[in-house]
């Protein structure tokens, strides 16, 4: 996937104006964290955060008028200091995350009261080296839900380059 693609993957309503915060976990060469950033009002901030400072020295510092501060971390056992955070993009992570419960309410511990998931997955029931816990539009819709996490939208929908599944986008709000 390309930037272009990437972006128009995760693309979204963002009626807030006003700069924001987020993080993208797991953000690898930072592909999703320059997608996101052409979502987001001008002065807002990407955490990109990825246990591998190889891939992070890739990401540039700043999108256009986004900046990206780039942390490495474990963020599924590291602790987090970022707080009030607006958004949480998680491209392509999730799926290797056993306990995703315990994780995302790590994680909702960081947001603002009305902040969002961003996830891209795939929808596939099967495990395999590659998607050893995989979370099927389904399955997250439940996993949300019971984290009171009712606004669940699927944005987009692709074919993966796998085989027969395919991948998803989807923007999760409380309430």
């Amino acid at each position: 996937m390309n930037l272009k693609d990437a972006a128009e993957f995760i693309s979204f309503e963002n009626k807030n104006r006003l700069p924001q915060l987020w993080l993208d976990l797991g953000s690898g060469t930072g592909l999703f964290s320059l997608a996101l950033a052409r979502n987001l009002p001008v002065g807002s901030k990407i955490v990109a955060i990825d246990k591998d400072e190889n891939v992070l020295r890739k990401i540039p510092a700043t999108a256009g008028d986004v900046v990206i501060q780039t942390i490495a971390a474990d963020f599924v056992r590291d602790v987090l200091d970022i707080k009030e955070v607006d958004g949480i993009l998680i491209a392509n992570s999730l799926h290797y995350v056993k306990d995703k419960e315990t994780l995302l309410k790590k994680l909702i511990s960081l947001m603002k009261r009305n902040g969002v998931f961003l996830i891209v997955e795939y929808d596939r029931k099967a495990s395999n080296r590659w998607v050893p816990y995989p979370l099927t539009i389904d399955d997250a819709k439940a996993l949300f839900k019971s984290l009171a996490y009712q606004g669940f939208q699927v944005l987009d929908k692709r074919p993966s380059m796998f085989g027969e599944y395919y991948m998803y986008a989807a923007i999760i709000a409380s309430g």
